[in-house]
């Protein structure tokens, strides 16, 4: 699944965009400036908190 992610302008911002995937257990293909792929098809590993 691609996600595309405004205002995703410096390369700090993949860390903390990895970071969060990596806390949702979201398994990550690609990430680029601006673009996520994603292994999920559907959001249903997010939980509520």
């Amino acid at each position: 699944m691609k996600i595309y992610i405004k205002n995703m302008a410096f390369e700090s911002c993949k860390l903390f965009v990895l970071d969060a995937l990596e806390e949702l257990d979201i398994a990550l293909v690609k990430i680029e400036l601006g673009e996520i792929e994603t292994k999920t098809r559907y959001w249903t590993k997010i939980k509520s908190s």
